[in-house]
């Protein structure tokens, strides 16, 4: 039975253009027999009016709670019950929450406020994100947090972009090399994190990390709508139940808490799929675990740092904003198709990010609430827009490995996380980034042209080869991840398609990828450099990839490849180590005088050390490969080799569109059209050469 006399009415305080309605909390009263009490008044945002503005989790949709508005009742979600309670004050407070201030049952005023939430936070005294009522360990979450942020903040690190805060911990070889340089104003900045991180000890057995990943556990962070809601406020303040923590201070305690997990990342490099021993094997899974919680609330704070600090990286576009939210770590171990950031109307997606996107106006994209209209259609319009605006590149994120009955091949759906493309995050955090034909934009823009089938995307470029041959694949092990151990099949099948590739290249008069001296030498070096996509892994950072180098990669690809021969005769032919990996003499003297049961432990050890992939640079090279782990080797009838997505077929044509920085893997269709596959590494023809070529370019139809 409800106390209040009757149901609220919106239509009493209307809005309209930039009008918003805020809601007055009361402080609890006597009289108000346990009910929550306020309300509601009309300000204009282009008007000065002060207020606050709330940012939580809805929860359940059912709307079990209730509301007192002036003496009507409003049902709310449990969750939003649960938060006022939380932050009545003695005195009234004057803020703005969604489900009150918007009438949720009117699709057209919805239509009209969300693209005014932008306005709101920006200009809202303070946002409040609202976590939830306290857990046991929240005290010491917060306490942790709030200590290690203020000694962080008090560096100055907040003016620091999030690349060089990375670099700061870089390891003294990675600097060595010139792939960071530290400014001389932050080199005590830098002496100063490396000693807090010895004072805290080893990361994976920090006291306070089964109480951080419980902080974070909070559905708050995994919700879509915070990524602008965080951003956005000049003033941020986390809450749980009685505690708090500024938003800029989380930010410092959560981006140490970061550096500590990257620097001691570096102290346990190995060569994943090798043994382990059972203490270095528990490091591993604390350090690797899945932590979307964590890993959310730090994408969001950090894009609010991006925004509100002008000596970081320019705004981000829409297509940006999508790829940085949409992937999930490479670092962690989680499960692909599992949605990191959780929106209640999947065109949120889209829509939850308009307000943080610099090129929103640019972009036009229409906010249609319509029940009519599905995510698929949103989905299609935004990537229509994006791709036609310039970035081309944009099209690597509908890489699937099966075809989505409602979305076109070349848009992805938003919906789903997947894991880091290997060779796109390689492009983008490289020293030199791959630029195939990014130099050259699309003569007519996509979104210029008038099409008949809003499904099918045109984009202007050159082919390059149609695909002959296939390599083998890398297979998986029984609990999923690739190791060293089985990796032989497919790294001998690549070698095999180099090996043909460089008798046409070579039999092939003016060919254009070994016309000069230059390109000659370059070839020679295919063997080395394809299996990695031209990168090498260096350093304790994901900034620090750079070229393959004759000097770190050539001599490591060569050892490297006699133990995974090893590999392969143990694990897949199952030969006897006594056979495999035979004993020296002078081992077998060592053998000499132990009893039986010191020998064979002996005979193990030896035999384990000739496993391991001894030496920096094979370490590394080893590392690299993992571009290969979800890829296969291709080639085509002219020579043209490299590797691209498990899902390619003979026929598919490799080509480069203009404005992209990788070759794609496109398949023809009937009717002249064409499927988007993948991307894809093309030796020879990463760095614009195909453009110098003369060839003729063509209009791809792709649906």
């Amino acid at each position: 039975m409800h106390q209040a006399s009757s149901p609220f009415d919106y239509s009493q305080i209307p809005v309209s253009g930039r009008q918003i309605r805020v809601f007055t909390l009361l402080p609890a009263s006597a009289g108000d027999q346990g009910r929550i009490c306020g309300q509601l008044f009309v300000t204009d945002l282009d008007e000065l009016c002060e207020f606050m503005a709330l940012s939580y989790a809805w929860g359940s949709n059912d709307a079990t709670g209730e509301l007192d508005i002036d003496g009507q009742y409003l049902p709310i979600t449990p969750a939003l019950e649960i938060a006022l309670r939380g932050l009545r004050r003695k005195q009234p407070l004057d803020i703005w929450i969604d489900q009150i201030c918007i009438n949720q049952q009117d699709l057209q005023e919805k239509a009209l406020q969300i693209p005014l939430m932008k306005d709101i936070y920006t200009l809202s005294s303070q946002t409040i994100a609202w976590l939830g009522d306290a857990v046991p360990s929240t005290g010491n979450a917060i306490a942790y947090l709030d200590r290690l942020g203020k000694q962080f903040s008090s560096f100055g690190i907040r003016a620091v972009t999030k690349q060089l805060q990375e670099q700061l911990v870089a390891d003294e070889e990675t600097e060595a090399e010139g792939l960071v340089a530290i400014p001389e104003h932050l080199r005590e900045v830098k002496k100063k994190i490396l000693e807090m991180i010895d004072a805290e000890g080893e990361w994976d057995k920090l006291d306070a990390l089964p109480d951080l990943d419980e902080f974070f556990d909070a559905p708050y962070f995994t919700r879509g709508w915070i990524k602008q809601e965080v951003s956005l406020p000049p003033k941020l303040l986390f809450q749980r139940g009685e505690y708090t923590i500024d938003g800029d201070i989380l930010y410092a305690g959560l981006q140490f808490h970061i550096r500590h997990w990257q620097h001691e990342s570096k102290r346990t490099k190995t060569v994943p799929g090798e043994p382990l021993n059972p203490e270095l094997k528990k490091k591993f899974e604390v350090m690797l675990a899945d932590r979307p919680g964590r890993d959310a609330a730090n994408a969001s704070l950090v894009a609010r740092v991006k925004l509100h600090n002008s000596t970081d990286e320019p705004p981000a576009t829409l297509g940006k904003l999508i790829r940085r939210f949409r992937l999930r770590p490479s670092y962690t171990v989680g499960r692909d198709n599992e949605d990191a950031t959780m929106f209640s109307d999947p065109k949120d997606h889209v829509y939850g990010l308009l307000g943080l996107a610099s090129d929103s106006e640019t972009l036009d994209i229409p906010i249609r609430t319509s029940k009519d209209v599905t995510p698929e259609e949103v989905y299609v319009d935004a990537t229509r827009r994006i791709i036609g605006a310039g970035d081309i590149d944009f099209l690597f994120l509908a890489h699937r490995t099966e075809p989505h009955a409602a979305l076109p091949s070349w848009v992805a759906d938003f919906r789903a996380v997947c894991s880091i493309p290997h060779l796109t995050f390689r492009t983008i955090s490289s020293v030199k980034p791959f630029s195939a034909s990014a130099s050259r934009t699309q003569s007519v823009r996509p979104a210029e042209m008038d099409l008949v089938n809003p499904m099918i995307l045109p984009l202007e470029g050159i082919q390059i080869e149609v695909i002959g041959k296939l390599g083998d694949i890398w297979p998986a092990e029984a609990h999923g991840d690739r190791s060293l151990r089985r990796a032989l099949p497919a790294m001998a099948s690549l070698q095999v398609l180099i090996q043909e590739a460089g008798e046409i290249v070579k039999s092939t008069p003016n060919h254009p990828l070994c016309t000069t001296q230059e390109q000659k030498a370059y070839w020679e070096q295919a063997p080395w450099r394809v299996p990695i996509a031209d990168h090498e892994y260096v350093g304790n950072t994901r900034w620090h990839s750079q070229r393959a180098t004759a000097e770190r990669s050539e001599a490591a690809a060569f050892q490297l490849g006699e133990l995974l021969l090893i590999y392969h005769r143990l694990y897949v032919l199952g030969e006897s180590p006594e056979v495999v990996l035979p004993f020296t003499e002078e081992e077998k003297k060592a053998l000499e005088g132990l009893d039986e049961v010191e020998q064979e432990v002996r005979k193990l050890e030896i035999q384990k050390g000739k496993l391991q992939p001894a030496g920096e640079l094979r370490t590394n090279y080893a590392s690299s490969l993992c571009v290969s782990e979800v890829r296969r080797g291709f080639l085509g009838s002219q020579g043209f080799v490299g590797i691209g997505p498990l899902e390619m077929c003979p026929g598919d044509v490799i080509c480069v569109l203009f404005g992209a920085t990788l070759p794609v893997v496109l398949r023809p269709l009937q009717g002249g059209l064409h499927s988007y596959v993948g991307d894809v590494y093309c030796h020879g023809v990463m760095d614009g050469e195909v453009l110098a070529w003369g060839r003729e370019s063509h209009w791809f139809k792709i649906r």
